[in-house]
């Protein structure tokens, strides 16, 4: 979406969420009498009102998107929208390709409405396939004639393609973490001494194999761990980091237990409402480390996704 949303338009929508009249106040105030004017060389020009955007590098600003986007919603109830602070997704069944058309337009009207434009010429479109064979003798969905279709797109920092691998995920993260070994050397050649070396790396480097990591371990197979642990394995060769530091596979084991449990005991997390419901046991059983009902096993895809790995793998 470009161009900034109208203020009047979100704080009425602002106004229609339980929160207190003093911090309402507050946000009027601070989208109050704003003006901005442009200099070029010695001349100034006279003050424009802003009534539309937020300031660039706020800390409300992904907020007050959330609160003007609450009323963007799919017109069918198949499709689904996604949306995290200015990143929006519609994710559409197999087979109701035919109401990707509305939505679109359903989408762009309400851009409309909110001072805003849908820029299609940054949209892209993806087909997910289960498996190669899926995509060779499936149906041939025609193509959005304004929109381009891609193999693979960024998904708030995770590179997915279209059948779900992580192969070119995997690659980027790599060549990211390659550049970053390069330049914890050159800070070591500097004179950075060994304990700044080590948080460095962990700040930089680790950030990078891991980032995200619990929402998509599943879906890697045995040689892309291997080819994370291979990079972390030349920083320790380097004296980057630790050896008996944790490597790939117990880190995302660690965060993945912790996001898990947090889950399960907080109703309010965004992810609550996909766990099952919670099995109700006649008899006296030993304690289990959740007590949701577990999901069938169907297909290998399903299996790879986070929740349902944590699912079972807290029995063990």
């Amino acid at each position: 979406m470009e161009v900034g949303c109208d203020h009047s338009c979100v704080l009425s929508k602002l106004s229609s969420l339980p929160i207190q009249d003093n911090v309402y106040n507050w946000f009027v105030d601070y989208f109050l009498d704003h003006t901005h004017v442009t200099k070029y060389c010695s001349c100034i020009s006279q003050p424009a009102s802003i009534n539309a955007g937020v300031f660039q590098g706020s800390a409300i600003g992904p907020a007050m998107y959330v609160v003007n986007s609450s009323d963007l919603k799919p017109i069918n109830s198949s499709c689904y929208i996604d949306k995290y602070a200015d990143d929006t997704y519609l994710l559409v069944p197999s087979g109701c390709d035919d109401l990707i058309p509305s939505e679109l337009l359903a989408i762009e009207q309400w851009a409309n409405s909110n001072n805003l434009k849908l820029n299609k010429s940054k949209s892209m479109e993806m087909i997910i396939y289960s498996s190669a064979k899926a995509r060779s003798t499936g149906s041939v969905v025609p193509p959005l004639s304004d929109i381009a279709r891609v193999d693979g797109m960024k998904i708030l920092g995770v590179y997915i393609d279209h059948n779900l691998s992580l192969k070119c995920h995997i690659g980027n993260v790599c060549q990211t973490a390659a550049q970053c070994l390069y330049a914890i050397k050159l800070l070591k050649a500097h004179g950075l001494d060994q304990l700044s070396i080590h948080d460095v790396c962990t700040a930089t480097l680790v950030a990078h194999l891991t980032y995200a990591i619990a929402s998509w371990w599943g879906f890697t197979n045995v040689s892309e761990q291997h080819q994370l642990q291979s990079v972390l394995n030349r920083a320790v060769r380097w004296g980057f980091y630790n050896a008996n530091s944790p490597t790939v596979e117990q880190i995302c084991i660690k965060r993945s237990s912790n996001l898990f449990t947090s889950i399960l005991a907080n109703p309010a997390h965004v992810l609550h409402q996909y766990l099952p419901p919670v099995k109700v046991h006649k008899y006296d059983l030993r304690p289990r480390a959740h007590n949701r009902d577990l999901p069938h096993k169907t297909t290998a895809l399903l299996c790879k996704n986070f929740l349902y790995r944590m699912l079972y793998q807290s029995l063990n």
